[in-house]
């Protein structure tokens, strides 16, 4: 039996992570979508919280695209030193 560090990542972790950045970009996506529909619809009601709503929903959308834009380095950033390894 073979014992793996806790620095390389295993099959699973790396599966994992690529679950995590792909449903950070979809969230990221229906955030900025929502922002924007909420907020031009709260720009036309003032009063309204429409425009706080679509504003907390662009930056939940900005947040979570960060996210995924992070594991998408790290995860690349990874891969590329296992292939400068194994050369």
């Amino acid at each position: 039996m073979t014992h793996q560090s806790s620095d390389e990542p295993t099959d699973e972790r790396a599966t994992s992570a690529r679950h995590r950045a792909f449903i950070a970009r979809i969230v990221a996506k229906l955030g900025l979508a929502g922002g924007f529909i909420a907020g031009i619809y709260g720009l036309d009601q003032p009063e309204s919280l429409w425009l706080q709503t679509g504003f907390g929903l662009l930056i939940t959308g900005i947040l979570a695209q960060g996210y995924a834009f992070y594991h998408g380095l790290t995860r690349g950033w990874s891969e590329h030193e296992k292939r400068k390894e194994s050369m």
